[in-house]
């Protein structure tokens, strides 16, 4: 859904400032609340944690958003994204997550918190720039875990996958020859990349193995300064 809405937006895209993507916020807060990418720019992770301190709450902030939900498509676009969570419970992604388990108390501070962030960020004159973890390059890849690696979903049109042969379906399985089975694998062999601008794929193409050498692009230098803005 995420990636249609990113293809076919109602608006241009240059318009968006960002997006923000809530998941699992009805239950265990817990005292404190997780803004996955909030430690991107000096600027989101200082106006996170003074909205959730206006609820006493502490804010989680990490630098990276993830690929692993609707933000990515909005990351591969070069929009800022940020992933607001509260907690994983033993319930998660079964029939047994059901609505009279949701903590609405707990769910109105997540609202008011999110109202604050979303006010502050729209008082904002400045320009926010897409950050990824380490300054990993962009392959143009949504990928997703799959028994048997990282099954690529979909490859962005003219990315550096794209032109070297990277196709919707194949399955990651290695990356410069060390096996790649998750998100974590794949960024570590990314990171090792990055200064010789070149990794190896190996692919699972339709029970064929194949390997694809692909030219990363340039770090892009992000802006990390912003000024102090008020919550109101």
């Amino acid at each position: 859904g995420s990636r249609y809405f990113v293809e076919h937006m109602p608006v241009d895209k240059d318009a968006v400032a960002m997006m923000l993507n809530f998941d699992m916020v009805g239950r265990g807060l817990g005292g404190k609340i997780c803004f996955f990418g909030g430690a991107g720019q000096r600027l989101t992770e200082r106006l996170a944690r003074d909205a959730a301190r206006r609820e006493n709450l502490t804010a989680r902030c990490t630098p990276f958003a993830g690929y692993r939900s609707d933000q990515a498509s909005f990351l591969w676009e070069n929009i800022p994204a940020i992933f607001i969570y509260c907690s994983r419970n033993p319930d998660y992604h079964t029939p047994r997550d059901t609505a009279d388990k949701i903590d609405y108390e707990n769910l109105w501070k997540v609202i008011k918190v999110a109202q604050r962030f979303v006010s502050a960020l729209a008082n904002y004159d400045g320009v926010i720039t897409p950050w990824r973890r380490d300054g990993l390059p962009n392959l143009g890849l949504f990928l997703e875990e799959h028994k048997d690696g990282l099954l690529v979903r979909k490859v962005l049109r003219h990315s550096p996958a794209g032109r070297a042969g990277v196709r919707s379906g194949d399955i990651v399985v290695a990356a410069n020859a060390k096996p790649c089975r998750t998100f974590e694998e794949f960024e570590k062999a990314l990171k090792a990349a990055s200064n010789k601008r070149r990794i190896s794929l190996t692919l699972l193409r339709k029970s064929e193995r194949k390997k694809l050498k692909i030219t990363l692009p340039r770090r892009r230098k992000q802006n990390t300064k912003g000024p102090k803005l008020p919550i109101r």
